[in-house]
């Protein structure tokens, strides 16, 4: 089992932004967008959903401390359990203090690229973080349909989606923008890619509308 701990994670977070700028190219706006708080119906959901896992957690963790004791009574060496922030799901919900975190890095991350890539350069950034309601890929899409209520706004403007949440697609042909493509990820056929190896080998496909 690998396990992640916190400073792996704002690495290969950093890493994992830098490959899909390289890969987008934007010229003119990049937009970040972080799932802030969903809609009631959603989070009603999800509040199910993470009790279940506490649930099965604490069962779990039950467990272990009962094998813990068991094979110390019977001699064995028992390796000690390290634990880490992230291996709580309710850790990454709106509002938490990783997320705060995570919008904090977001902004170190996004200020150190302006003032030290010449690539980001010329582009205007917009961080939309969990403290804004909304899933992240509805609020790209207010977004845009906000641009084209302006009346400057180029309707043969290119845009360039990703995500990982299956709506993404629904939601950019729902956009009607004539120049629109979601980025995308290939499943990995031989299973989970070990943690170590994720910036290295995997790929993406661009689908086009």
């Amino acid at each position: 089992c690998f396990r992640l701990n916190n400073g792996l994670v704002y690495n290969w977070f950093f890493a994992y932004l830098d490959r899909l700028f390289r890969i987008v190219r934007p010229r003119r706006l990049l937009y970040l967008a972080v799932d802030g708080v969903a809609p009631m119906s959603k989070m009603t959901k999800l509040r199910q959903t993470y009790f279940k896992t506490a649930k099965y957690r604490a069962d779990s963790e039950a467990e272990a401390i009962l094998l813990t004791e068991i094979f110390r009574a019977q001699g064995k060496e028992v390796m000690p359990r390290d634990t880490y922030e992230l291996e709580n799901p309710v850790v990454k919900m709106p509002g938490t203090e990783f997320m705060e975190k995570i919008s904090a890095a977001l902004e170190y991350f996004i200020r150190e690229r302006l003032n030290t890539d010449p690539e980001w350069k010329d582009i205007k950034v917009i961080l939309s973080d969990a403290n804004v309601p909304g899933e992240g890929e509805h609020k790209i899409m207010s977004f845009i349909r906000a641009q084209r209520s302006m009346e400057n706004y180029d309707p043969n403007t290119r845009h360039c989606l990703h995500g990982h949440d299956a709506d993404l697609i629904m939601l950019a042909l729902a956009s009607h923008e004539v120049h629109i493509s979601i980025l995308r990820e290939f499943d990995n056929p031989n299973g989970r890619i070990p943690a170590r190896f994720y910036q290295e080998t995997i790929s993406f496909h661009r689908f086009l509308h």
